[in-house]
C-alpha cells in the first residue's frame, strides 16, 4: 500500500522534476562575461535563475519549488491547489491531457473528447494519453539558466532556454580551442557554446529530416589539415550530415534509442490523448478515459459522487449516483509513463557521461541541488509506474455502475445491493455474483465505522474546502497527510486492486453464487454470509481434531462464516489429544452500535461488562453532528449559512416608524434598543457590532425618565411626541439594562407604532 501511494504522489511531480534535470545538466556556471550590458542582463533574467516556465506560466507562481520535490517526502506546503488546477488549461499541458472542469474546480478546458456541458456541480472530464511524450511539449518549456557566462576562451549563452536549447550543448561536437580544452578532461561530445542552437521542436524535426545533399570536400590522405604534401584530393560527401547528426543526437539523448544519422528521419511521437469523457448532474462527477475508451459520470444530487474510468478501444464505464456514490473504474494506468520522441525516457546516456561529475566538481549545480538528488529524480522519472485503477462499487439512494471487463453493481436506498464480476474466467480463479441486504447505519454506527476511522482533523479541512468549493483553502500538507488516513488507505487499496472491493457498509445478509473455473470445467457453490451474528465459525476441539461449524468463506474481500457451508473436520497438527471437548470463543456482533456480545455461560458478569464496553452508539451520535454543517453547506452550493438578523425590540420599531425621515437618517440603534447620536455611537464602537458586544454600550447623553411611558392614542396626529416617547424609553433601557421594564412592550405603544 505504501509503495503504491508513494508511486502516485511522486508520479505527480515526475515530469516537472525531469524538466528541472534537463536544465541542470546543461547549465554550466562561471563568471559573468566582461562587458555585458546591464540591459542585456536584465532581459536575460526577467525571471529568477532556476525558474521553470511551462506554457508561459512560471511554476514559482503556483508555489512549486522543484528543489523541494525530491526525496520520499516532497515538500508541498507552498503549493496553491486551486491555482495548480489551472495548469490543466495551460497550452503545454493541454497538448498532453484534454480536460474540462466545473464548480469548485474552476471552469476551463474543453479539449477534444471532453464534455462538461451537462454538469452544474463540481467535477472534471479528462482524456489521458497512452503515454506522455515530453518531446511534444519541450519547446513550450523554458528554464532560466541565469546570465551568460564567460569561461576564458568563449562566452556560454544561457538565459531562458528550452530543453532542446540545453540539449544542443550535449549533442554538438566542439571545435577549435574549445575542443582542445574539453578534450583534456575527457569531454569530446559536448560544446557549451552551442546552447540554444536548436530552440524548438520544429528546429529539431526539420534538421533530422534534411535530405542527402552531395557536396565536394577537399581532404588530404595523410590527414593533414593545413599543408598536404601529397596533394589535396576531393570527394563527395553529405553536406547535411553534421546538422542531421546533431538533431538526431538530441532526439536520442533522453532515450535509449540510436538513430542512423546517414538517413533523413521523420521524428515520431507517442499518441496523444484519445477517448471520450462526459460528466453530468449537480453533484461531484469525474470521468477519465484513454486509448479510445468511453467514460460517463452522472450525479442527480449535490450529495452524490460518481467516478468513471475507461481504458481501451470499445471499453465503456458508466457511473450514476442519485444520492451516494458510484465508482466504475477499469484503467490500466500502470502503462502510463514518460517518453521522449516515442521511446521510453532514459537518462543512461547522461549518467554515463562525465557531465554531472564536471558540474559538481566545479560547483556548477544550482543551489539546493546535488548529484544524489539529480540521479534520484532521474530514476523516478525513468522508472515511473503508476498502479492500475480497478474498482466497481455502489452505495446510496439509487446508484449504479458498470465497467466493461471488470464488474457491475447497483444499490438502492442503501439497503438492496447487487454485484457481478464481469472479468473473463481464468483457471483457478472464482467469479462471484451476489445480492445483499446492507446496513447504511454502519457508516456511522458501530465499532470501527467509517466516520470514527476517517473523520480526522485533516480530513475535515479537506471536506470543508470541497463543500465550500474553494480548494485554495486545502492545506497541501493535510492533503498529503490524507493519504495516511485509515479510510483513505482502504479506499486506495481497493482502487488499486482487481481482487478487492471497496466495502463501506456492513451486510445484514448476503447471498452469493461463486463459480470457480477448473481445467476441466467449472464448479459452483452458494454462500450465505452476514457481518452480524457470529463473528467467526464455531469450533470444537476434541481428541486432536477440530470440528468447524459454518466454515468461513471470502465475500467482497472479507472472511465471514458461511451459513450454507457444511461442517468440516480437520486434524490439529501438534496438539495433544484431549478427552474433554473445547469450544472456541463465540461472539455475536450487533448492528446499530450495540456492540458485541460474548457467549460466556460460566462468566456472565464478565460477558456483560465486555458487551457494555463495546457499545458505541453514544459516541457515534455525537460524531454525526460534526458532519451535518458540511452536508448543509454542500447543499447550499458551498455558501455559508446566512445569519438571521436579530429582531429589534418593539419600542425601537415604534420610534423608527414614527420618526420623521430626517430624524431617522441620524438615528443610531444600539443593541439594547436605544437610539443615540451617531458620533457618540461611533465612539462607543457599538454600530455594526454583534449583539453580544453591543449590549455593553451605554448612551450617556440619553435622558432617563424612569419608566416606559406609553403615548396617548391622540398622538397619532402628531408624529413628534410619538417618536419622542419610545426613544426616551429605549434610552432608559440602555442605561438600565437590568430593569425588567426596559424589555416590556406596552400594548398601547405597539398600537401607536402601527398607527404611525
Amino acid at each position: 500500500m505504501n509503495r503504491r501511494t508513494s508511486a502516485w504522489r511522486t508520479g505527480l511531480v515526475a515530469a516537472a522534476a525531469t524538466t528541472a534535470l534537463i536544465g541542470t545538466v546543461g547549465a554550466p556556471m562561471a563568471t559573468a562575461a566582461p562587458g555585458a550590458s546591464a540591459a542585456a542582463a536584465a532581459a536575460q533574467t526577467a525571471s529568477q535563475q532556476g525558474d521553470i516556465i511551462i506554457g508561459g506560466v512560471n511554476l514559482r507562481d503556483y508555489g512549486i519549488d522543484i528543489t523541494k520535490l525530491t526525496g520520499e517526502n516532497p515538500d508541498l506546503s507552498g503549493i496553491d491547489v486551486q491555482k495548480l488546477l489551472t495548469l490543466l488549461d495551460n497550452s503545454a499541458v493541454a497538448t498532453i491531457v484534454a480536460s474540462c472542469r466545473t464548480g469548485g474546480l474552476g471552469t476551463g478546458g474543453g479539449g477534444s473528447g471532453t464534455d462538461c456541458g451537462g454538469s452544474t456541480g463540481t467535477g472534471a472530464a479528462i482524456v489521458l494519453p497512452g503515454r506522455v511524450d515530453l518531446a511534444a511539449v519541450a519547446d513550450q518549456i523554458t528554464i532560466n539558466l541565469g546570465p551568460d557566462k564567460w569561461i576564458v576562451i568563449a562566452t556560454i549563452p544561457l538565459g531562458e532556454q528550452t530543453p532542446f536549447g540545453i540539449l544542443s550543448a550535449l549533442s554538438v561536437k566542439p571545435t577549435g580551442l574549445m575542443a582542445i580544452g574539453l578534450g583534456a578532461i575527457g569531454l569530446k561530445d559536448m560544446d557549451p557554446t552551442a546552447i540554444g542552437r536548436y530552440k524548438t521542436l520544429a528546429d529539431v524535426a526539420a534538421a533530422a529530416a534534411l535530405p542527402y545533399k552531395p557536396v565536394q570536400e577537399r581532404y588530404c590522405e595523410s590527414g593533414a589539415t593545413i599543408i598536404c604534401w601529397g596533394g589535396w584530393k576531393y570527394r563527395t560527401v553529405d553536406g547535411n550530415l553534421a546538422t542531421r547528426t546533431e538533431a538526431l543526437r538530441i532526439a536520442g539523448q533522453l532515450s535509449g534509442r540510436t538513430y542512423d544519422y546517414t538517413k533523413p528521419t521523420v521524428l515520431e511521437f507517442s499518441p496523444g490523448p484519445s477517448g471520450s469523457s462526459t460528466i453530468l448532474g449537480s453533484g461531484y462527477s469525474f470521468a477519465l478515459s484513454r486509448y479510445g475508451g468511453t467514460a460517463i459520470a452522472e450525479t442527480r444530487n449535490k450529495l452524490a459522487l460518481a467516478l468513471a474510468g475507461a481504458d481501451g478501444a470499445g471499453a465503456t464505464s458508466q457511473a450514476t449516483a442519485s444520492l451516494g456514490l458510484a465508482l466504475a473504474l477499469n484503467m490500466n494506468t500502470s502503462t502510463l509513463g514518460l517518453d521522449w520522441f516515442g521511446s521510453p525516457l532514459n537518462f543512461d546516456k547522461i549518467k554515463n557521461s562525465k557531465v554531472l561529475d564536471l558540474l559538481a566538481q566545479f560547483n556548477m549545480l544550482p543551489a539546493g541541488v546535488d548529484i544524489t538528488s539529480i540521479t534520484s529524480a532521474m530514476e523516478l522519472a525513468q522508472n515511473l509506474k503508476l498502479p492500475d485503477l480497478k474498482e466497481v462499487s455502489c452505495l446510496g439512494g439509487s446508484t449504479s455502475a458498470s465497467a466493461s471487463g471488470l464488474g457491475e453493481c447497483s444499490n438502492t436506498l442503501g439497503l438492496f445491493d447487487y454485484y457481478k464480476d464481469l472479468r473473463a474466467p481464468t483457471v483457478g480463479q472464482s467469479r462471484q455474483t451476489s445480492w445483499g441486504l446492507t446496513d447504511p447505519t454502519s457508516l456511522f454506527l458501530g465499532s470501527g465505522n467509517l466516520l470514527s476511522r476517517g473523520l480526522t482533523p485533516g480530513a475535515l479541512q479537506v471536506l470543508t474546502a470541497l463543500a465550500g468549493g474553494d480548494l485554495s483553502k486545502v492545506p497541501p500538507a493535510e492533503l498529503a497527510a490524507l493519504l495516511q488516513n485509515p479510510v483513505a488507505k482502504e479506499v486506495l487499496d481497493a482502487l488499486f486492486s482487481e481482487e478487492k472491493r471497496l466495502k463501506l457498509t456492513n451486510d445484514f445478509v448476503r447471498f452469493t453464487q461463486e463459480v470457480t473455473t477448473t481445467e476441466t470445467g467449472s464448479t459452483t457453490r452458494y454462500l450465505l454470509t452476514s457481518d452480524y451474528g457470529l463473528r467467526a465459525p464455531i469450533t470444537v476441539d476434541w481428541l486432536g481434531y477440530r470440528l468447524t461449524v459454518f466454515p468461513a468463506a471470502e465475500v467482497n474481500g472479507t472472511m465471514r462464516p458461511n451459513y450454507l457451508g457444511l461442517p468440516t473436520i480437520t486434524r490439529i497438527d501438534g496438539a495433544a489429544p484431549s478427552l474433554l471437548p473445547s469450544v472456541g470463543l463465540i461472539e455475536l456482533a450487533n448492528p446499530f452500535g450495540l456492540g458485541t456480545v460474548p457467549i460466556m455461560p460460566f462468566a456472565p458478569f464478565t460477558a456483560l461488562d465486555s458487551w457494555i464496553k463495546s457499545v458505541t452508539i453514544k459516541d457515534d451520535v455525537e460524531r454525526i453532528g460534526t458532519l451535518i454543517p458540511l452536508a448543509q453547506q454542500a447543499l447550499r452550493g458551498g455558501k455559508p449559512a446566512a445569519e438571521k438578523p436579530s429582531a429589534p425590540e418593539a419600542p425601537v420599531v415604534a420610534a423608527a416608524l414614527a420618526a420623521p425621515a430626517d430624524d431617522a437618517q441620524e438615528t443610531v440603534v444600539t443593541s439594547g434598543g436605544a437610539s443615540a447620536d451617531p458620533a457618540t455611537a461611533a465612539e462607543s464602537g457599538s454600530t455594526g457590532t454583534p449583539a453580544a458586544e453591543a449590549s455593553e454600550t451605554v448612551a450617556p447623553d440619553a435622558p432617563s425618565t424612569g419608566s416606559t411611558a406609553s403615548p396617548e392614542p391622540e398622538t397619532e396626529t402628531s408624529p413628534e411626541p410619538a417618536a419622542e416617547a419610545p426613544a426616551t424609553a429605549a434610552a432608559e433601557a440602555t442605561v438600565e439594562p437590568e430593569a425588567a421594564e426596559a424589555d416590556t412592550v406596552d400594548t398601547d405603544a405597539l398600537e401607536t407604532a402601527d398607527a404611525a
